[in-house]
């Protein structure tokens, strides 16, 4: 069966093998290990058929496809995906045959997409095959070092997650072996009694951990599968995967790993009963809330819950430094449904007085809002005089809303709109920007291919404009400075003259062209050798960085505001936010190549925005201007910006450890560039 990149073998078909051994090999001479092995396995097995229940139908059609596919092919077949060696090797210990006839029986297993049957498959495989695995083993494979195996191997997976997604949605041979080396390394590293099972392995049928790969891509091959069909059977599972729960968090479940996400063990849905402080969290309950449903003025069900009054001062006691986040849940999210948290505006400034860094946690199970308390702090004077209110009566209702998405995207989340409304004596004012990234989080409707995937804001012209989006699993953590509605979309773009090793860039253009960011000179060709001019390149940060439009304030003397680089306000937002300055006497040279300096001068300025919260101690600091043999020739205005981007690996030298400030940087250079900035400051997952 095919799991996220390790356990599309090992934690599938292996563990099928490792049942097989549970019978007839005694370990340690004692009934009682024996039985031990046989109710973790059973864990195992239960975790199986779980995770198979999990499957999504279109991926149950291609497993059912491969299944059928599998009566098909000969015992010349079956020979060819067993290999040579492994045949001799078992053939001889066994008996005649019994390679192909137990390959058989696996793969039933590994094809399966019934979990009802699950047990009763693996079950009789034990029953029919124990004897010849003893066999070919004897005791040198214990069901006890599998079961160790299995389940450190699962744990490392886990810590890995996004790169397994990533690799699982672009898959390569060699990238899956070097997947498994680096799991079993970790897992042999931490537990030295395994160092000797893939040895083993090897020992008893001529076949290691490693070689498990090329048996199941000769299978893959035999059974004709498209490579969209060997792609779904991954993502498929991964989904199931997550969709089940990691079992080794603190939190029992939901995704971990790198790259952003939520933390936590998930979303407060359901109120707890009484308001309290853990894991980080101050989680509001039940007796600090009243909740109703109405009827809004659009015909929506509204599902309210309100924070009291006099609960706040509780709530703001159990603030930390280390319990920055105060959870609401406000229920689940259906179509056309209003969830609504109305919260008092004292609670935002008590909170903000006491921890600058708290964030108000708004939490459906689709979809959560996690607002900056000092975003609202910081407003509530100016709207508290628009209401002609104190600021101690206003209150904040915070909507999420699933809204239709737009046609003809593709969508793999729900459309969700956010809504914040400040209200007082009858009146209201809208919230709508922010002066730093405000996360939302949405649920996928499968596991997210992150190379491939962005979330978009949907303009009330129905625009859509990429955001900064990092995914986890089937979790994506979205950052806006803006409210509006929100989607996560699939998309695969790429170019004829990208396309299929056309250019060293290829991976970086197609992830940023996927995401909106990036665009061709035309819809097929992408022109990667070109140059990339000011113009294009202030566009592209922009895009990049989510940015709002603004209006143009014709400062430059050769922009009428009117060109395609402002079509939307994009060098009106660059302008400021402070990433382009022109080039003196009134001018900005749209349409002049960008220099490498000019280049990493835009960089610098944008990973210095506020917003961006750039962790500086990634910058590598013993790295220096004046290591390139021409530091002198890069002018003082550009030296820091030079020396930064070079600290955080954006950019190196060229030939002969020279930087060549003067040098024009083409389109594909631009492409690295961006991609390595984003995933840098953490606005992107890293580009494999």
């Amino acid at each position: 069966m095919k799991k996220y990149p390790w356990s599309q073998k090992a934690l599938r078909a292996m563990i099928a093998t490792a049942v097989a051994f549970t019978p007839a090999v005694a370990i340690g001479g004692q009934a009682t290990h024996v039985e031990a092995a046989q109710d973790e396995l059973s864990e195992k097995i239960t975790r199986l058929v779980t995770i198979y229940n999990n499957l999504d139908a279109d991926g149950v059609a291609v497993y059912n496809k491969a299944a059928t596919a599998l009566n098909g092919l000969s015992d010349s077949d079956w020979e060819y995906v067993v290999g040579s060696t492994v045949k001799q090797n078992i053939d001889q210990k066994a008996g005649t045959g019994k390679s192909v006839e137990i390959a058989k029986a696996l793969a039933a297993i590994v094809y399966s997409a019934n979990g009802t049957t699950l047990e009763s498959q693996i079950r009789s495989f034990q029953t029919n095959y124990s004897d010849e695995f003893d066999v070919v083993f004897g005791s040198s494979v214990t069901v006890d070092k599998f079961i160790t195996f299995f389940t450190e191997a699962e744990k490392a997976v886990w810590s890995h997650l996004d790169e397994a997604i990533s690799l699982a949605s672009n898959p390569t041979e060699e990238a899956y072996k070097n997947f498994v080396r680096k799991i079993r390394n970790e897992v042999e590293t931490k537990n030295p009694s395994l160092a000797t099972l893939d040895a083993d392995l090897r020992n008893g049928m001529g076949a290691g951990l490693d070689d498990l790969f090329s048996m199941k891509t000769r299978l893959d091959e035999k059974l004709s599968l498209t490579s969209e069909e060997k792609t779904s059977l991954k993502t498929t599972l991964i989904a199931a995967i997550v969709k089940t729960g990691n079992p080794y968090s603190s939190g029992g479940g939901g995704s971990t790993g790198g790259g952003g996400g939520s933390t936590g063990g998930g979303p407060v849905v359901t109120l707890p009963p009484t308001t309290g402080a853990e894991n980080g969290k101050v989680s509001v309950g039940q007796d600090a809330v009243t909740t109703k449903e109405q009827t809004n003025d659009k015909g929506q069900k509204e599902k309210v819950t309100e924070v009291k009054v006099e609960k706040i001062a509780d709530i703001v006691n159990l603030v930390s430094a280390q319990n920055k986040e105060i959870a609401l849940g406000v229920g689940t999210l259906g179509a056309n449904e209003v969830a609504k948290a109305e919260v008092p505006a004292k609670l935002f400034a008590d909170v903000a007085a006491k921890e600058t860094k708290a964030v108000v946690n708004v939490q459906t199970d689709r979809a959560s809002y996690k607002l900056p308390v000092v975003e609202i702090q910081a407003k509530l004077a100016e709207v508290a005089q628009k209401l002609g209110s104190s600021t101690d009566n206003v209150k904040i209702a915070i909507e999420i809303t699933k809204v239709n998405p737009p046609q003809g995207i593709s969508a793999v989340s729900d459309a969700v709109e956010f809504h914040i409304v400040a209200t007082a004596n009858g009146k209201s004012e809208v919230i709508t920007r922010f002066t730093q990234y405000v996360e939302r989080e949405l649920k996928g409707s499968k596991v997210f291919i992150p190379h491939r995937s962005v979330a978009v804001r949907v303009d009330a012209n129905g625009k859509l404009v990429s955001v900064p989006t990092v995914f986890n699993g089937d979790q994506a953590t979205v950052k806006s400075l803006t409210n509006s509605t929100y989607v996560v979309v699939e998309n695969n773009k790429t170019f004829a003259d990208v396309d299929g090793g056309k250019t060293w860039a290829e991976a970086y253009i197609e992830a940023l062209a996927s995401k909106y960011i990036i665009k061709g000179k035309t819809e097929q060709t992408f022109a990667p050798k070109e140059n990339m001019t000011r113009a294009q390149f202030a566009v592209l940060l922009v895009r990049a960085l989510g940015l709002p439009s603004e209006s143009y304030d014709k400062r430059f003397k050769d922009v009428k505001g009117t060109e395609w680089f402002n079509e939307n306000g994009e060098l009106a937002a660059a302008v400021k936010y402070g990433i382009v300055q022109g080039k003196g006497n009134g001018l900005f040279a749209p349409n002049a190549p960008v220099t490498r300096a000019e280049a990493a001068v835009m960089f610098k300025r944008a990973l210095e925005l506020s917003f961006l919260n750039y962790d500086q101690t990634q910058l590598n600091t013993a790295k220096k201007v004046t290591d390139f043999k021409d530091a002198a020739q890069i002018q003082a205005w550009a030296k820091d910006g030079v020396e930064k981007m070079y600290q955080a690996g954006i950019f190196t030298g060229r030939e002969n450890n020279r930087f060549v400030p003067g040098g024009y940087m083409t389109r594909a250079e631009i492409a690295k560039a961006l991609a390595e900035f984003l995933t840098s400051a953490k606005l992107m997952n890293k580009v494999q």
